[in-house]
């Protein structure tokens, strides 16, 4: 996913100024991302123990949020600078700035995800018999919580 991103970043840094371009930086870029956000969770499940896949799964949908809030704001930011007064439109230098920042990132991410260790959860991870009893035991456990709250004729006089 960070390389189908880079290749977008790469093409729209020496490719944009025709239409068919700026669409093809764009397949490729939601390629890229929609691979990376889909895969992520699996490599989180994997890489934590069982007890913290809730919370590791959580943190990152709040990362997920937070670097696209951070990187559209730095977007702008570098377009607002690049941006001459009295005009609409950023100069082409800081679509070029904007690229080459992007290209950094995308390298970064791709690095990190070739060298980050995979953890062996080794025994940690129930064996399908297991995985059958734990979702019984849940249901089981729902269903008296259920039992617990619902009310007997006594209590509604």
């Amino acid at each position: 996913g960070a390389m189908a991103f880079l290749v977008a970043m790469l093409m729209f840094l020496f490719a944009r100024h025709n239409l068919w371009q700026i669409l093809i930086v764009m397949t490729l870029g939601g390629l890229g991302v929609g691979c990376t956000f889909a895969a992520m969770p699996a490599f989180i499940v994997r890489a934590v123990p069982s007890h913290e896949t809730g919370s590791a799964l959580g943190v990152n949908q709040v990362l997920k949020v937070v670097g696209g809030s951070l990187g559209s704001a730095l977007t702008a930011g570098i377009l607002t600078a690049h941006t001459p007064p009295n005009t609409h439109f950023a100069t082409n230098s800081g679509y070029t700035v904007a690229a080459v920042i992007g290209i950094g990132i995308w390298l970064l991410a791709a690095a990190l995800g070739l060298v980050l260790p995979e953890r062996d959860k080794g025994n940690d991870a129930p064996e399908p018999a297991e995985s059958h009893l734990l979702v019984q035991e849940s249901v089981d456990a729902s269903a008296a919580a259920v039992a617990l709250y619902e009310p007997d004729d006594e209590d509604e006089r």
